[in-house]
C-alpha cells in the first residue's frame, strides 16, 4: 500500500479456505491442556496445547460454539506500536469473534 491507510469505517480481514493452509494456519484449542507461564517464550509444544485444523473439498470448516481457534488471516496486518486495535465482533447470533495477535502466539509455541 502506498500512502495512508484509510480505516476510518475499519478493515477487513479474511481466511482463505480455497488455498491449501499452510501449516499453523488453522488450530483448536485442547480442552485441559494445563497452564502455560508467558514468560517461557518458546518452551511450550504446540501439539500440547492446539490440534491442526484442515478443510476439506468443500472449502469450508465448521467451529463448535464452545470452543477456541486460531485461525490466520490472508492479509498481513501490522498495528504501530504508537497504535491499539480491536475486532469489532460480528453478529452475536453467528457467534462471538475476537483477535489475537500471531506476535504472542509464535513467541509461546514451538513446533
Amino acid at each position: 500500500m502506498n500512502g495512508a491507510a484509510n480505516i476510518d469505517q475499519g478493515l477487513g480481514v479474511s481466511i482463505d479456505l480455497r488455498a491449501t493452509p499452510k501449516p499453523g494456519s488453522f488450530y483448536r484449542g485442547k480442552r485441559h491442556a494445563g497452564l502455560i507461564d508467558v514468560d517461557q517464550k518458546g518452551a511450550f509444544p504446540v501439539s500440547q496445547y492446539w490440534e491442526p485444523i484442515y478443510h476439506d473439498d468443500t472449502n469450508e470448516i465448521i467451529l463448535d460454539p464452545d470452543e477456541f481457534y486460531i485461525l490466520a488471516s490472508r492479509e498481513a496486518v501490522t498495528i504501530p506500536a504508537s497504535h491499539a486495535a480491536e475486532m469489532v465482533p460480528f453478529n452475536p447470533l453467528v457467534g462471538e469473534f475476537r483477535c489475537i495477535m500471531r506476535a504472542f502466539s509464535t513467541r509461546l509455541w514451538h513446533e
